[in-house]
């Protein structure tokens, strides 16, 4: 059975329209309500498009900013196919980190910044399970970086089970995130009984 954001909330099916518009779109909310199915949803469309997007299900592994990026670069590289040139997205960026003297996490998104302005083309990632980072650890600081800056074409649509981007307060007052909570992703009461009825089963009176 789909999950019921994909088949009864066509409202939330077109904010993927509107990725374009944020540098930041969060859906916060408890496991089982269709985060991951939302962003699923929205990436599937822009990839119609053409757009270029990176799919990255998080885990604790990418607490290490080296694993992030380099898992990263690999899904944009997947996006480009065959219009990637010959040296891999980001591969400058991934000798280098192993020989920094300074490996802070805002030299790296300046490093990594790089890569995406000559990258050319606008870059959709989108991250799933953000609470598995540490909440001011080495990638949330890396991705906060990159989301503040406004000179990349780069937009973040990010699932977590409760931990945000330490941007994102900013990104909310400057009216450049979106968020999205348990409440915009519950069904109402039509929507329940039109997921029984579509699967065969009568609401109860």
């Amino acid at each position: 059975m789909r999950h019921p954001v994909a088949e009864l909330r066509p409202e939330l099916l077109a904010i993927g329209g509107r990725l374009r518009d944020f540098p930041l779109v969060l859906i916060a909310a408890p496991a089982g309500s269709g985060k991951t199915t939302l962003l699923e949803a929205w990436r599937s469309a822009l990839s119609d498009e053409g757009a270029v997007t990176a799919w990255l299900p998080l885990t604790a592994l990418h607490r290490d900013p080296a694993f992030f990026l380099e898992d990263l670069a690999a899904e944009v590289v997947a996006s480009l196919g065959a219009a990637a040139g010959d040296e891999r997205f980001a591969a400058r960026l991934l000798r280098q980190l192993p020989h920094l003297a300074d490996p802070d996490p805002e030299r790296i998104a300046a490093l990594f910044a790089r890569e995406l302005r000559e990258l050319g083309d606008p870059l959709h990632v989108f991250l799933d399970g953000y609470e598995q980072l540490e909440r001011e650890g080495a990638v949330d600081r890396l991705v906060s970086a990159l989301a503040r800056d406004r000179s990349l074409a780069l937009r973040l649509a990010i699932a977590t089970r409760g931990a945000r981007p330490a941007a994102t307060p900013r990104l909310l007052v400057e009216q450049r995130a979106l968020t999205l909570g348990p409440d915009d992703l519950s069904l109402r009461a039509d929507q329940v009984e039109r997921l029984l009825r579509a699967h065969g089963v009568d609401p109860d009176p």
